[in-house]
């Protein structure tokens, strides 16, 4: 299989390129746009007019995404996401419900096992400028040696206060221990040595905590990592129902294993929000929701009322070919990462990891792309990235691990939820390809052979259930969270 150039998957650093809006379904509605998106069949593949033309971008062609349900209808152009605030994304849940944070306050109480609250800490609370310190320094990766020093108090009493408070606060992820620093008795607060967390035990009953992410125009991935890295847990403890835009306001479901609502409830990120948070004995699995609710904004319109009136009357009469967006592959073409492993071209799979570092000119990453390709040592490599680089890292660790050639090992270091990424995008580019295929093929209606989901069978959803009257923030301001 030849090797397609692939930039990072998990970028947390980049906005998608521009993409078309179109009347069917698409998870990524990034674009400055013309609504009739899909080139034709009959129209070379390629450049399609109103795409963003970078080497780098996916075209609905590539991934299979080459149908209409309307080819008679008039075009409108339009732009979508000029500001995130311009896409709203309220996930739904099985039953039908909208997802909403609308309780920040509210911890649960543990129930059973060996828990116990923590949550005051003997009362004691940190000076604003040492709780921002200590909170910054939760972000950091757990193997560097980064430290906090706070002034010790003369009176033991009040440096043992410190010291619990650490611990409790923190949820056994900082230690602390007195050291002279500058003439001065400081105690100095960092992260646990290996095999020093404190460990507790959970019953059944508070195996996960499942609460409400809302998100302001941030990296999915990036955020979940932060999260769980700021509680002292891994990202692999997180699990949700699938990921949301970057350049939107989010709400959705996410559950935690071995974490408590209190640890989750301390914790300050510039545009997060979490809460409504419950106690469960079951995590979040991919597909666990009905569906997504989207609220969008078109500025700077271009057409006729007749021409919008004759597009929405169509999507509500007709629907849509309910494609795998372009989200779905993001710009690194992960239904070929995903078609490399399962084909058993390994090479090519970590190929296309580590040669998406070549996208991040005069940062670390370009540092380490250029390292790579000059010594092909893993170790070398490693020095220039950052912890949220965890695809490259992963693999680079493996290589380093196993050797310069165990490429199906080293891939065997990435974890299982980003591996099922790109395994869920080639499915999805195989259902595209099927899919258009088959309109393509055999038309709109229904054939012998067709699935068919009956009207009754299809839960109602509430879109109005009780919750405040929604308004977006100004683009600079997401402090708010009722009604969201």
């Amino acid at each position: 299989m030849a090797s397609e150039r692939s930039p990072n998957l998990l970028s947390d650093d980049i906005e998608p390129p521009a993409k078309r809006a179109k009347l069917e379904d698409d998870e990524s509605l990034d674009v400055k746009c013309d609504i009739a998106p899909v080139a034709q069949p009959n129209e070379p593949s390629g450049q399609v007019e109103g795409t963003a033309t970078g080497s780098d971008d996916v075209l609905e062609p590539e991934v299979g995404i080459s149908q209409l349900i309307n080819t008679s209808s008039p075009r409108f152009f339009a732009l979508l996401k000029e500001r995130y605030s311009d896409f709203i994304v309220h996930e739904i849940r099985r039953d039908g419900s909208v997802v909403r944070l609308t309780n920040t306050t509210t911890i649960p109480k543990l129930t059973g096992g060996d828990c116990q609250d923590v949550s005051s800490a003997d009362g004691y609370q940190f000076p604003e400028e040492i709780r921002t310190r200590l909170d910054d320094l939760m972000t950091k990766d757990k193997r560097s040696k980064q430290y906090v020093d706070i002034e010790a108090p003369s009176e033991k009493e009040d440096r043992k206060a410190i010291h619990h408070a650490v611990r409790q606060q923190f949820h056994g992820a900082l230690e602390s221990s007195m050291k002279e620093a500058k003439g001065k008795q400081v105690i100095r607060v960092k992260f646990c040595g290996k095999g020093r967390q404190v460990r507790r035990k959970f019953s059944p009953e508070n195996e996960y905590v499942k609460f409400v992410l809302l998100k302001f125009n941030q990296d999915s991935f990036g955020v979940i990592s932060n999260l769980a890295n700021m509680c002292g847990s891994r990202r692999a403890c997180f699990s949700s129902c699938g990921l949301k835009d970057r350049r939107a306001i989010t709400a959705q479901e996410v559950t935690a294993r071995r974490v408590t609502a209190e640890a989750l409830s301390t914790i300050k990120l510039n545009s997060v929000k979490v809460g409504n948070f419950q106690y469960t004995t079951t995590p979040l699995r991919a597909g666990d929701h009905s569906g997504n609710r989207f609220t969008l904004v078109l500025r700077h319109f271009q057409g006729s009322e007749d021409h919008l009136n004759a597009g929405m009357q169509s999507l509500k009469d007709r629907g849509f070919i309910n494609y795998f967006g372009l989200q779905r592959f993001s710009t690194s073409r992960t239904h070929l990462f995903g078609k490399a492993i399962l084909t058993g071209h390994y090479q090519d799979a970590v190929d296309m990891v580590l040669d998406g570092l070549r996208r991040f000119p005069g940062n670390n990453r370009a540092n380490a792309y250029r390292v790579w390709m000059e010594t092909k040592d893993p170790d070398a490599t490693l020095s220039h990235l950052y912890k949220s680089h965890s695809a490259e890292r992963d693999v680079l660790h493996g290589l380093k691990k196993h050797g310069a050639e165990a490429y199906k090992e080293a891939l065997g270091h990435i974890t299982p939820s980003t591996l099922s990424l790109y395994f869920h995008a080639y499915q999805a580019w195989l259902f595209n390809l099927v899919a258009s295929r088959r309109i393509n093929e055999l038309g709109l209606q229904p054939i012998v052979g067709d699935l068919v989901l009956p009207a009754s069978a299809v839960n109602a959803v509430d879109l109005n259930d009780g919750s405040v009257e929604e308004s977006a923030p100004a683009e600079n301001d997401s402090a708010s969270a009722s009604g969201w």
